[in-house]
């Protein structure tokens, strides 16, 4: 026998093996959404099964991010390509969030233990961006959040009959006449132990699902992309029935750089967008659009009427600027409020300091963007990647991902793909010495694209 095929297969079951744990640690990730330490802080825990259960979940993010140290510590450290980018600026400014929480938060444990969920993220992140099959692993990573974002889209339309006028408002601003999730069951309900969600919730598991499906339309065998056509109905019908401000324009951003990401497409969608808009307008569809975007009353340009409680989030934060207040300050130092805007969130967590890391990894995937359609690379870069970024780039101005939660988990896998692809392109290689010393993973990996 050949010496050279029994170390070539034990390097792939090695391989496999590394790539599973590594999609479990995600998994794990997931498994601490919507529930909190406060849980397993409550004075009668655990009362029974339920609330043990979710009790004990709240820690599994922290334990993969724990994990995935182990494993870094078992490479022999991080490689250069898995920081240098938009991951390594989110795991800097989580950094700084640990200790702006450790030493100036007012509820020290609590304010570690928000900021440990969201840098496990970034961790785990770190730990799949250093691995040998880094792209394997992203575009496995990147299908199951697709997954379990249509799984829980498809949930929350599925639980609308059986919660009834629970989860339906009459209005008179959808052509559906109903909302969804903003009646009595968006009033801090829970089920199953957990927090309901709001319209919003609803709305950015449409966008990202109708992103998604949007994106798959346009590669894949012919059957592949019509089996898209009933998700990306199911999406904008959820949207509709939101009726979410911020995650619909979010969501027609996202379409249009998908629509215009090829250049063979554009002349197409100005030719067609000309068109369309008269038609639209002929119809008094932007009326309409008006009355949505002003829910009747004057235009509001932030979309949420909340810049009151953003002067009061940076009135706090003059406090500790530097280094902010430490994780969930807003909802420490600002009566329970949650300041639904990712950078004035991200400065009263971690101050000028971590905002600024925060905001250059936003900046930066934008610029690694538009380097790799420049370059003629964006035929590697799957469609729904830059529709997904412009969808949280928008949303960001009246949601947050800079804390740990669904935004973050959706997002942050598109920023580490952007980022190992851009070094593979050679658009991150700062000097060739350290290219010479951090080689970034091998051109022949199997692309998500491509899969």
């Amino acid at each position: 026998m050949h010496p050279r095929i029994p170390s070539e297969t034990a390097r792939l079951a090695h391989g496999r093996r590394a790539t599973w744990f590594l999609l479990l640690l995600w998994l794990l990730l997931w498994a601490g959404y919507n529930t909190g330490i406060y849980v397993a802080q409550a004075t009668n825990f655990p009362s029974d099964l339920l609330q043990f259960v979710q009790g004990i979940r709240a820690f599994f993010p922290l334990l993969a991010g724990w994990l995935a140290l182990i494993v870094l510590l078992k490479k022999g450290g991080v490689r250069v390509w898995a920081v240098a980018g938009p991951i390594g600026l989110c795991g800097l400014y989580g950094a700084v969030g640990l200790i702006s929480s450790a030493l100036i938060s007012k509820f020290p444990l609590n304010a570690l233990y928000w900021a440990g969920m969201y840098s496990a993220v970034a961790i785990v992140l770190i730990a799949v961006c250093s691995d040998e099959e880094a792209f394997a692993v992203l575009s496995r990573l990147i299908a199951a959040n697709w997954i379990l974002d249509i799984a829980l889209l498809v949930a929350l339309l599925g639980a609308i009959p059986l919660l009834g006028r629970l989860a339906l408002t009459p209005t008179t601003g959808s052509p559906l006449g109903v909302v969804a999730y903003n009646g009595l069951v968006a009033e801090h309900r829970l089920i199953w132990g957990m927090a309901t969600t709001r319209n919003t919730g609803l709305a950015r598991y449409a966008a990202v699902a109708g992103l998604v499906a949007l994106g798959k339309l346009w590669n894949g065998k012919f059957s592949r992309r019509i089996a898209w056509i009933p998700v990306l109905l199911i999406a904008v019908y959820a949207l509709v029935l939101a009726q979410a401000r911020t995650e619909t324009i979010g969501f027609l951003a996202g379409a249009l750089v998908i629509l215009a990401w090829r250049k063979s497409r554009r002349i197409l969608l100005i030719g067609g967008g000309i068109l369309g808009a008269v038609l639209l307008g002929l119809l008094g569809f932007f009326r309409l659009l008006w009355e949505f975007g002003s829910r009747g009353g004057g235009f509001d340009p932030t979309l949420s009427g909340r810049t009151v409680q953003w002067m009061e989030g940076l009135a706090a934060t003059r406090r500790s600027p530097w280094l902010g207040l430490g994780f969930q300050a807003d909802r420490y130092y600002l009566h329970g409020i949650q300041l639904e805007n990712a950078i004035f969130q991200a400065l009263i967590q971690a101050g000028v300091l971590g905002t600024v890391a925060f905001a250059m990894a936003l900046a930066l995937a934008w610029y690694l963007l538009v380097r790799l359609n420049r370059c003629g690379r964006s035929l590697d870069l799957p469609e729904e990647i830059p529709g997904i970024l412009a969808f949280f780039t928008v949303m960001s101005v009246t949601e947050s991902t800079a804390f740990y939660g669904a935004n973050w988990l959706l997002l942050a896998p598109v920023l580490a793909y952007i980022q190992v692809l851009a070094w593979q392109r050679g658009i991150l290689n700062f000097s060739r010495r350290a290219d010479a010393a951090e080689a970034p993973p091998p051109k022949s990996s199997r692309l998500y694209a491509r899969s």
